[in-house]
Order: C-alpha cells, then sequence, then structure tokens
C-alpha cells in the first residue's frame, strides 16, 4: 500500500509500476460498507523531459529609429493557438502517442508552457469553453491573469461549451480592462446581404469565426497612466480551408476596417494577433502588410460566389509584421503534413516599436516524436511572443 489519500500523484519509484486503486463505499453514519471497487492505471510511465527554454532574442533596429518622444513602457504579447481537444484526435495525429493526446495531459502541459514566458498579455486561440472556464481561467486567474474568452457563434460540435472560441487575458499588475468588444463574422456578413449579387456569397461566409478586441490601460505603481497608456489588442482565428481564400481575405479585411475605426481617431496602439491560417505568399499578408491587394493576386481570381465583388481591398493602418526579421526561416505550425507560418503577432508602427522575440524552436526538438503535438509541445502550433516599447502619442 502506498497510500490512503483521495489524490495520488505517481512518484519516480512508481515508474514501471501498475497502480491499482481500491474503493470500498462506506454509509454516511459509518455502520454500512458496499462491495468493495477496484481499478488498475497502465503502466506508469516517466515524465517526458521538458523542452529548451526559449529566450528572447534582439530585434535589430534599423539606423536613425530612435524616437525622441519621452520615457517609453514596455510590454510583452503572446499569441498560441492551444489546439482545442475536440480536434485533437488520433486520426489527425496519428504519431503523437495517445496518453499526449488526451486533455489531461495537455492541459498541464500548455498551462506550464504558457506561464513560463511570462508574458503581460495572452492572445489565444482553439480555446474549448469548458476547459476554459473549468480550467484555464482559474488557474490563470491564480497566477494573476484577468481576461475574456469570446466562443464561436455556433454549437456545431453538437454538445454545450464543447466548441471553441479565441481569449486574451492580461495581468492584473500591469494592466487594467477598459473596453471589450466581440466582432462575429456571421453577424457582419448577415448585416451585409444586400451587398452581394447572390445567396451563394452569403452562405459561403457563415462560417462562425469570431474576433475579439479589449482596450487596455496600462498601470504603474498601482494607478492607472490614463488614455496616453492604452493599447487596443485583438486576435481572432480565420476559416482554416484552403480551398476559400476568398472568405479568409473577406473576414481580415473586415476585422482590419472595423479596427482602423475604432483606433485611427484615437491615436491607439494596436497588436493584431491570431491564427490567420494564411502563408506569407498569401492575399491576406499582402494586404496587412502593404495596405492593399494587388488585383491579379491568385488567390483573389477564385471568387465564384462572388464575395469580393463589391470589397474595398485596402485599408489606412501602419501594420508591422513583428516577426519579419526572421524572414521565411522559421514556422509557426509544425504537423507531420504541414511546416509553414499561419500565426502572427502584428502591430502599429506609430507608437509601438518591437524590442525582442521569442525565438524559433529547434528542429531537433520539434521532430523528436515526428511533429506536433507531442510530450512536450501539447499543440501543433507554436507559440509566438514579442516585446513592445510604447510611446507617448504625437502632439
Amino acid at each position: 500500500e502506498i497510500g490512503q489519500t483521495r489524490v495520488y500523484v505517481p512518484q519516480k519509484q512508481d515508474v514501471g509500476r501498475i497502480l491499482k486503486l481500491e474503493c470500498t463505499p462506506i454509509s454516511q453514519n459509518g455502520l454500512y460498507t458496499g462491495k468493495l471497487a477496484s481499478v488498475e492505471s497502465a503502466e506508469v510511465m516517466p515524465a517526458p523531459r521538458l523542452p529548451p527554454v526559449r529566450s528572447l532574442i534582439e530585434v535589430p533596429q534599423p539606423p536613425n529609429s530612435f524616437d525622441p518622444r519621452g520615457p517609453k513602457a514596455t510590454f510583452k504579447v503572446m499569441s498560441y493557438n492551444c489546439l482545442a481537444d475536440i480536434y485533437a484526435t488520433p486520426q489527425v495525429y496519428p504519431y503523437t502517442p495517445s496518453w499526449a493526446l488526451a486533455w489531461n495531459y495537455r492541459k498541464r502541459n500548455i498551462l506550464r508552457e504558457i506561464l513560463s514566458y511570462k508574458s503581460d498579455i495572452l492572445a489565444l486561440q482553439e480555446v474549448q469553453s469548458d476547459h476554459y472556464k473549468e480550467f484555464l481561467e482559474p488557474e490563470l486567474r491564480a497566477a494573476g491573469y484577468e481576461g475574456v474568452h469570446k466562443q464561436k457563434t455556433r454549437e456545431s460540435m453538437g454538445q454545450d461549451g464543447k466548441m471553441d472560441g479565441c481569449a486574451i487575458l492580461y495581468k492584473k499588475s500591469k494592466f487594467v480592462l477598459v473596453e471589450k468588444h466581440a466582432l462575429e463574422f456571421n453577424h457582419v456578413a448577415m448585416s451585409r446581404a444586400k451587398q452581394f449579387k447572390s445567396d451563394k456569397a452569403l452562405q459561403c461566409l457563415l462560417k462562425d469565426n469570431v474576433a475579439l478586441v479589449l482596450v487596455l490601460e496600462m498601470v504603474q505603481q498601482g494607478q492607472q497612466v490614463g488614455p496616453s497608456g492604452r493599447v487596443c489588442v485583438a486576435t481572432t482565428h480565420i476559416y482554416q480551408n484552403q480551398g476559400f481564400p476568398n472568405v479568409k481575405i473577406w473576414q481580415v479585411m473586415t476585422l482590419v476596417r472595423e479596427l482602423e475605426k475604432f483606433t485611427v481617431p484615437r491615436q491607439l496602439p494596436l497588436v493584431l494577433t491570431g491564427d490567420l491560417n494564411s502563408q506569407q505568399d498569401s492575399a491576406v499578408y499582402e494586404f496587412l502588410q502593404r495596405n492593399q491587394v494587388q488585383g491579379n493576386h491568385a488567390e483573389l481570381q477564385d471568387d465564384t460566389q462572388g464575395i469580393l465583388d463589391s470589397a474595398e481591398l485596402r485599408h489606412g493602418l501602419q501594420l508591422r509584421d513583428s516577426y519579419a526579421f526572421m524572414g521565411k526561416d522559421f514556422y509557426t505550425n509544425f504537423t507531420a503534413n504541414f511546416v509553414g507560418v499561419l500565426d502572427y503577432l502584428w502591430h502599429t508602427a506609430d507608437r509601438l516599436r518591437v524590442t525582442r522575440i521569442l525565438e524559433q524552436v529547434d528542429n531537433e526538438t520539434l521532430t523528436a516524436f515526428t511533429a506536433l503535438p507531442s510530450p512536450q509541445y501539447s499543440s501543433d502550433h507554436i507559440a509566438l511572443m514579442a516585446e513592445f516599447e510604447l510611446m507617448p502619442p504625437r502632439g
């Protein structure tokens, strides 16, 4: 016998052994006992090695980039697609050990990884509603975070709480929440139904994706610093199907145009994060980086539904890819079937400057168990994090 407690954490000496739990029900008055029941575990395995520590690396600054505007505050933003449990199946990830796909294992691993980065703001995608409520939110609150979760708009999985969504959390010691907004792409599409020439366009756009937008205000020495210390943080998870680039660009265009109307008149610096399900040669990336998309872009040619017929594919935000200096020699999604960049941290350049970013995970670690998810990294995506310098507004 190794214990009589309700909870037992396997020890090193248990590795290689099978644990047996026996339980005898006893009446409340202690006079009667029921039939003994028992269950045996699988063989206890040694805990996987922790992944190597990921360091923050300096981002080279262009010549004469120093801005003389007053003292500057810094903060870190992390973006991470956590891989919702409803999508973490052996059919999709046959190379991942079954025990490493189980949510009871993955949830602790994901939490450990998130906390290890010590980010001030967490922007998370594929956060299952029930898991946010029952595990992530309480655990992160205990670690000093508060936040907001926005579920996708339709429970297509059939069970209450089993739908994923986006969440943004922030360190209470560093920020206070000023505003929160949610954008439901379904609602926007339906409100603009008359703009489309056919019902096919509207039906094609009803994909349940959402975006979450918070305005946070910095806290220094326990006091809010005022409007000059506010930053807008947005996160989204764009439609996944690679056969519908027109839906992707419409969703991103819709979000960016709304963010432009929201932030520019107030001189609000913006950090836009998320899983955009678009690579660096996509129309989405060109739109964000160059403020518009060339009409001859290959992804714009396949719009048989007419989704983009009346779309104005341009914006006025000064967006910069926080990981741009890494070039194309890195990745944010690493599976047996796909390796590439799908996740991004964009920021507006007027009042934000990226100073450091979280380094790439080395290839040896990523391939130690074929691909992701693995016993070390419990999502098929790789977390991004950037440290920003916030400058006072002009004028």
